[in-house]
């Protein structure tokens, strides 16, 4: 197995080698390859995101470490532009790309060991949620004193 650091949230994340997956198939819809990881590997492996595979790109497959094949491999993240696709990273070019999920592609399952830092970007977005969910709050603890007071 290798760990390896993705530099855009110093996330640390462990992934299956080649060996380690089931020889008879290396093709899988993505439905199935979301479900196989569960259930063959447990709740802890799943499909890596885009992101994990651009770190597996540039520091194993282009060192020729990992034993990847130079074709597209599955992620776990959804096209935004449609439900009927997700996203697939190509090892031959380094590039991302969207496909429906019914198609078939490869896979290597990651684990999680040490989540990432939001980038800033990521924070400022979920700055309004949260003032939004405290102002919700207050607004539902006003309403049940008062209901507590007219009872």
């Amino acid at each position: 197995m290798y760990e390896l650091v993705n530099d855009k949230d110093q996330s640390i994340f462990q992934i299956k080698t080649k060996d380690e997956l089931d020889k008879k198939e290396y093709w899988f819809n993505w439905i199935y390859a979301n479900t196989r990881a569960q259930v063959n590997y447990s709740n802890e492996w799943r499909l890596p995101t885009t992101q994990e595979l651009e770190v597996m790109y540039k520091e194993l497959h282009l060192k020729n470490l990992g034993d990847f094949e130079a074709e597209s491999y599955w992620s776990i993240d959804e096209d935004p532009e449609t439900m009927a696709n997700a996203r697939s990273f190509n090892m031959s070019k380094g590039t991302i790309f969207p496909r429906k999920k019914s198609g078939l592609l490869r896979v290597r399952y990651v684990k999680t060991l040490k989540a990432g830092i939001p980038s800033e970007s990521e924070s400022k977005a979920d700055a309004p949620k949260s003032k939004g969910c405290l102002a919700l709050l207050a607004m539902l603890a006003i309403l049940g004193s008062a209901l507590l007071i007219v009872i």
